[in-house]
């Protein structure tokens, strides 16, 4: 393949994981033939200013790309907006995009997988998303190498032009949506709150996560994401300088990228089930919390978005 995706990389202030994941990107012998956009988040607040310049001289050294955009943010703009803003400048000028963020490592074998399927599924437009990651959930007993499942995954991704556009910022919108047509069971993987809690606190402002967003949108274009029997990236970001995500599981933290380099097949365009079951599994019983204190967060969002409601009508 000569025409590889561009990437979109996405930083801020992590210098130490930023080189790993660069380091790790360069093992990949299409990172040579591959042009990287890289979106270098402002500084928020003094105390980051030197985090953010030891980044910025960083990048601006680098080589081992095809060509390098630095693209410096004069301000914050935050993750959300950073984002989204790049992957439709990106998007702009090309009809797909790989996207990485500064604290994900991947697989000497993540670029040729991410080009092979944007070029496998580029005339399957059911097909939004690429998924580099998979969740550490059992997959012995699926035959083939890469499946369906209903969710995406920001950690290592990859999307097409025609596909991104229906990407919808609008959180009460997606919400909305999703209940009307009595699909919240489904989108959060049997109740399972995982992903419904996510959109709650966008709609309520308690976070501002672009992930979600695509997520749902993906989920109400009726979207398929494909993704590997094992995970071809790894987040290394977590902890008190992450964004959005400070707690993590044990399996997140001891899974762990093996030597996997899968092979795309002709597979049913269906969610797997199998993956789908043993996503439920994990998300229902990770320990992180207890279901009945998630569905009396969830109801008491509820009711607060009712009481909303109520009086910006009667206003």
């Amino acid at each position: 393949m000569s025409n590889f995706a561009p990437i979109a990389m996405f930083v801020y202030n992590r210098f130490d994981n930023l080189t790993e994941v660069i380091a790790s990107l360069k093992k990949n012998p299409e990172a040579i033939n591959t042009e990287v956009f890289i979106f270098s988040d402002g500084a928020k607040g003094n105390s980051q200013v030197e985090n953010v310049k030891a980044v910025r001289e960083y990048i601006n050294s680098l080589h081992g790309f095809k060509k390098i955009n630095i693209i410096e943010r004069d301000e914050n703009l935050g993750l959300e907006t950073n984002i989204v803003s790049g992957v439709n400048k990106v998007l702009e000028l090309h009809d797909r995009v790989i996207v990485l963020e500064d604290d994900i490592v991947v697989s000497e074998k993540f670029l040729n997988y991410m080009n092979n399927s944007l070029k496998y599924y580029e005339d399957e437009p059911k097909v939004m998303h690429i998924s580099g990651y998979i969740d550490p959930i059992d997959t012995s007993e699926i035959a083939s190498e890469t499946f369906f499942i209903p969710t995406t995954s920001c950690w290592g991704w990859a999307t097409w032009k025609d596909r991104w556009q229906y990407y919808n910022n609008d959180a009460s919108a997606i919400l909305n949506n999703i209940e009307s047509r009595n699909l919240m069971s489904q989108f959060d993987f049997s109740n399972a709150d995982v992903f419904r809690s996510q959109l709650l606190d966008n709609v309520f402002g308690v976070k501002s996560t672009w992930a979600i967003k695509w997520m749902g949108s993906v989920f109400l274009q009726g979207g398929l994401c494909l993704h590997p029997k094992y995970t071809l990236t790894k987040n290394i970001g977590f902890g008190e300088g992450a964004t959005n995500t400070k707690i993590i599981s044990r399996l997140y933290k001891e899974q762990k990228i093996l030597d996997f380099h899968p092979k795309l097949s002709i597979i049913p365009h269906e969610v797997n089930r199998k993956a789908v079951e043993s996503l439920q599994e994990l998300y229902c019983y990770n320990g992180e919390s207890s279901t009945i204190k998630k569905n009396f967060v969830f109801l008491g969002k509820k009711v607060k978005r009712l009481i909303r409601d109520v009086k910006r009508k009667t206003n």
